[in-house]
């Protein structure tokens, strides 16, 4: 499996793509939040719901397997 933590699927169908209607809940809105090259969506981590969501799917296993010592690699 692979894991990209800047992008996403555009299907709306069966992933977070539009999850409420628009398209900024976790990406960047317009233009900006489409990746041409990848046909894909681009998250907006300046959003604090796309960077917890990064958080919880990588950062937070780590930081818990580590028994919650040491940096979770998120800022900010």
């Amino acid at each position: 499996m692979d894991i990209v933590h800047s992008h996403a699927s555009k299907n709306t169908n069966d992933g977070i793509n539009m999850f409420d209607g628009t398209d900024s809940q976790y990406f960047h809105s317009g233009a900006r939040g489409n990746h041409w090259m990848w046909d894909s969506r681009c998250f907006n981590y300046g959003e604090g719901l796309a960077a917890r969501m990064r958080w919880a799917a990588v950062g937070g296993p780590r930081w818990i397997a580590r028994g919650g010592k040491g940096s979770t690699g998120v800022r900010g």
